[in-house]
C-alpha cells in the first residue's frame, strides 16, 4: 500500500461522502491527525486507525449514566413470557413484543430455535457486543475441536431444561420468525435479525480499543446506546462456517431435530428448521477482501456520526 493509513481512510471518506462535503471535511480533519493504534500488517493499518478514531468518536458521544430504574416486577406481578435463546434473536424478540425484564417466576417459555449456522452467528455476536474480543472462525472452530453447541445455540437443551422447571406443556419451541398465536393473549412475533459479517467485525475491533480508553461501565453504554442503533441496519453478508466444519455442524443440528420431535413441549414450525441454511458467504479470520468489507462499514459510521456532530 502506497497511501499512508490516514490518506487511504481519508480517500475513503470522500468517495464514500454523498450529500453535505463539511461533513466528509470533518471526518478527513480528524483521520489526517489521527495515530495508528495497536501492531499489525500493512493492510489492517487503515482498519485500526478507523476503528480507533471511531472509539474516540463513541467516547464523545456517551450519554452517561442513567437513573436506576424501579423494580420491572412488583410482588403481585412476577409471571410473563421468558424469551430464550441467541442474545440477537431474544433481544429483537422481546422488543417486538413490548418484554421488559425477564419475569422472576415465568409461567410461558419461548425457545427461540434458529438453524444452528445462524444461531452459532447470533451467539457470536452477541459475544462480541458484550466486549469480547472473540473472532468468529476461532470460535467455531474451538467449537468444533470440542464437540460442543454454546449453550444459547442449543435450543433443545433449553427447552428440555425448562421444561422439568415450568412443565412441557408451558414450553413453546419456535423454530421460524413470523407471528404465532396461542402464546400470549395478543400474537406473539419473533424475529431472527441477520448477522452481518463485517458490522460485527468492526465492534470487535473498536471494543477492544475501548477497552483500552475507559472503564467496563462506559464501554458497554456506548456500545450498546451509541454504536448498536447504528449498526442495526447493516445488510452486510453474513459470516459462515469453514466447509472443513460444516459434517460437524450438519450432525449436531440433526441430533438437535431429533431432541425437538422427541421432547414433548410445542413445536411451532419443524424440527429441520435447525439445520443450517448456508446463507452466509464470509468466512473469518477474513482476507484483505473482508477487511476492506470492516473498512467500509466504519467509514460509513464515522461519516454519519460526523453528519450529526456540526
Amino acid at each position: 500500500m502506497s497511501e499512508t493509513p490516514q490518506a487511504y481512510v481519508a480517500r475513503l471518506a470522500a468517495e464514500a461522502g454523498h450529500g453535505d462535503p463539511s461533513t466528509v471535511d470533518r471526518l478527513v480533519t480528524r483521520v489526517v491527525a489521527a495515530s495508528v493504534p495497536g501492531r499489525g500488517t500493512e493492510y489492517s493499518a487503515p482498519l485500526r486507525l478507523a476503528s480507533g478514531l471511531l472509539a474516540d468518536l463513541l467516547l464523545e458521544r456517551d450519554p452517561g449514566p442513567v437513573e436506576p430504574a424501579a423494580a420491572p416486577w412488583p410482588r403481585f406481578r412476577r409471571k410473563g413470557v421468558l424469551v430464550l435463546g441467541p442474545h440477537g434473536a431474544v433481544r429483537a424478540t422481546r422488543r417486538a413484543n413490548g418484554l421488559g425484564a425477564a419475569p422472576p417466576r415465568p409461567d410461558r417459555v419461548v425457545v427461540l430455535g434458529l438453524p444452528l449456522d445462524e444461531a452459532l452467528a447470533d451467539v457470536w455476536s452477541g459475544h462480541v457486543w458484550q466486549g469480547e474480543n472473540r473472532t468468529w472462525g476461532g470460535m467455531t472452530s474451538s467449537l468444533a475441536a470440542r464437540d460442543r453447541i454454546p449453550p444459547r445455540a442449543d435450543a433443545t437443551a433449553i427447552a428440555r431444561r425448562w421444561s422439568r422447571v415450568v412443565g412441557r406443556d408451558r414450553v413453546h419451541l419456535v423454530t421460524r420468525p413470523g407471528t404465532l398465536e396461542g402464546i400470549t393473549r395478543t400474537p406473539f412475533r419473533v424475529v431472527h435479525p441477520p448477522v452481518t459479517a463485517a458490522a460485527t467485525e468492526l465492534v470487535r475491533a473498536t471494543s477492544s480499543t475501548l477497552g483500552i480508553l475507559t472503564d467496563a461501565s462506559t464501554h458497554a453504554r456506548v456500545l450498546d446506546r451509541v454504536l448498536r442503533p447504528m449498526l442495526e441496519g447493516d445488510a452486510g453478508p453474513r459470516p459462515r462456517v469453514q466447509p472443513t466444519l460444516l459434517p460437524w455442524l450438519d450432525r449436531r443440528a440433526q441430533a438437535m431435530a431429533r431432541r425437538a420431535l422427541a421432547g414433548g413441549y410445542a413445536l411451532h414450525g419443524d424440527a429441520a428448521d435447525l439445520a443450517p441454511r448456508r446463507t452466509g458467504s464470509v468466512t473469518w479470520p477474513g482476507s484483505a477482501d473482508a477487511q476492506a468489507a470492516t473498512l467500509a462499514v466504519a467509514v460509513r459510521t464515522l461519516l454519519a456520526i460526523c453528519e450529526e456532530t456540526p
